[in-house]
């Protein structure tokens, strides 16, 4: 009877399906990546969510997020693809980040091209600047940050890189250090920046200031935060935040080069599942991160932040 019981027991649930528990790789960075590629335009670019000046910074950040699976991407922006008067500054940092760090003969005019021309965006200041409206522009340490991380990888690269232009970034960085709390502003006002500090003080260590007391204090700050904070600016979605969050993007992707460039990497060791949980929470289904850039942005950004 107990034989029987059995073979009929087997028999009704050979054909049932198993189920799986989910698994990391749900989400995470397999998925943002196969997400990235699908959406990659016939042209290798990414499409921007709003303005078109916007395209060639965005491509550039996707091309970088998707390393040896950016090739077509590297070869728009080699080509000159969407650059023009319009291209915003950024969109010229990343553009100069991307093909130095992906360069091969094939691109490495461009790439030298790029730096030079990045070179001759530097003000008298040291830094550099993107203007707000026709009216308005300011030197902005985020950008300026930026510029000597795309001036690192153009090094790295066997371009040559004035040292005089990063001597006076590095100390247009460090003047806009604020001691008291070990932190950096985004601009001439005196209010501490997240993204700022994050972005400068990797560029610092990037350049050999990891001893200065600028660096150090403010890696202090980024090892304090927990990384929470930075997916709940991201998971915003009130429109006037639209700005907030894309920065968040910034200061998340500089939070985690910094963690892994400090001390051996043992920072980012103690939070790199944290913060792999924490964008997983606000990874959608498909696999795409959103933002007020458009999802290939932020889906980018997501994809250089992911633990690997």
């Amino acid at each position: 009877m107990k034989a029987h019981t059995l073979i009929i027991l087997g028999l009704l649930t050979q054909g049932a399906p198993t189920r799986r528990s989910p698994t990391p790789q749900a989400h995470g960075p397999d998925r943002a990546r196969r997400w990235l590629l699908a959406h990659e335009e016939s042209d290798g670019s990414f499409a921007p969510a709003r303005r078109e000046r916007f395209r060639r910074g965005i491509t550039a950040v996707c091309a970088l997020a998707l390393g040896k699976h950016g090739a077509a991407a590297l070869r728009h922006l080699a080509a000159g693809g969407a650059e023009g008067r319009g291209t915003s500054a950024y969109g010229q940092v990343f553009a100069t980040w991307s093909l130095c760090a992906g360069m091969t003969k094939d691109t490495r005019f461009a790439a030298r091209k790029a730096v030079n021309d990045l070179l001759a965006r530097q003000g008298e200041d040291g830094a550099w600047s993107d203007a707000i409206s026709p009216h308005v522009v300011r030197a902005e340490t985020c950008l300026t940050a930026l510029a000597l991380l795309a001036l690192h990888a153009a090094k790295s690269a066997g371009i040559d890189v004035p040292a005089n232009a990063v001597t006076r970034g590095v100390q247009f960085l460090e003047a806009r250090y604020l001691r008291g709390r070990r932190m950096f502003t985004a601009d001439e006002q005196p209010t501490p920046s997240n993204t700022a500090t994050a972005l400068a003080t990797v560029a610092l260590l990037r350049w050999g200031r990891g001893a200065s007391s600028t660096a150090r204090g403010g890696l202090k700050t980024l090892t304090s935060m927990a990384p929470g904070g930075w997916t709940r600016v991201l998971s915003e979605r009130t429109p006037i935040l639209g700005y907030r969050r894309d920065h968040g993007w910034l200061g998340l992707f500089g939070y985690s080069l910094a963690l892994r460039e400090s001390n051996g990497g043992k920072a980012w060791q103690r939070v790199r599942a944290r913060v792999g949980a924490a964008l997983r929470t606000i990874q959608a289904s498909d696999g795409s991160f959103d933002s007020a850039f458009g999802k290939p942005f932020a889906t980018a950004m997501a994809l250089l932040v992911l633990p690997r």
